[in-house]
């Protein structure tokens, strides 16, 4: 009787054992297949992803090619016009002209200030939809503007219209020293499609004050 009843036990531990242990294995095969599960979709998911960006890929290739074949390429030059305020101040508005149908990808406006001129403010025109510098390190203006792409559309600089308007302080001098706003011919430049298209000769060389 003693013999049987430890021979009832050794074999009801042996089954519960058996199948706890299924239900480990049950339970890691479960993991496994939800892993595989999760994978699958994560991997459909990225399937309709790159399809997506495939397809803006094309799209906007596309639109690029038929905006560029609206583009008359022109040369630009750059004017200016220039407002006394008040206290010494001066307002210059920059404009970026060409012909009605021209356009531009991106531009560097460079001007030299004398020495007694201080920036006072620096507002961006509307020739391009974005102004990624506008920089002033002292004498030294920096201002660019350029393309950008919204809604698969490439939007390309506008001419004829304003570029950037600065606001400088004039600084008591001599009646004999100049004050002077001057274009840098090395460093400013305008391009379209890869091409300089920047008119020097066309463009403005000196502002006087």
């Amino acid at each position: 009787m003693k013999k049987t009843i430890i021979l009832l036990l050794i074999l009801i531990s042996f089954l519960i054992g058996f199948y706890f242990n299924k239900l480990a294995n049950q339970k890691k095969i479960n993991q496994a297949i939800e892993k595989k599960q999760r994978l699958e979709k994560e991997n459909q998911v990225l399937q309709k992803e790159k399809v997506k960006i495939n397809q803006e890929s094309t799209e906007l290739t596309l639109n690029k090619n038929k905006t560029l074949e609206k583009i008359v390429p022109s040369t630009v030059f750059f004017t200016y016009k220039t407002f006394y305020l008040t206290n010494n101040q001066y307002r210059i508005d920059i404009y970026l002209n060409g012909q009605t149908d021209g356009s531009a990808d991106v531009a560097d406006l460079v001007l030299n200030l004398s020495d007694n001129l201080t920036v006072v403010k620096i507002d961006q025109g509307t020739v391009f939809a974005s102004y990624p510098r506008s920089l002033v390190d002292k004498n030294i203006i920096t201002i660019t503007g350029m393309t950008v792409v919204k809604n698969n559309n490439f939007q390309f600089g506008k001419l004829n219209i304003l570029f950037v308007s600065l606001t400088l302080e004039k600084k008591p001098i001599a009646a004999s020293t100049k004050t002077t706003v001057r274009l840098n011919h090395e460093n400013s430049k305008v391009f379209l499609l890869g091409k300089s298209i920047l008119d020097y000769q066309h463009s403005f060389s000196e502002i006087n004050l």
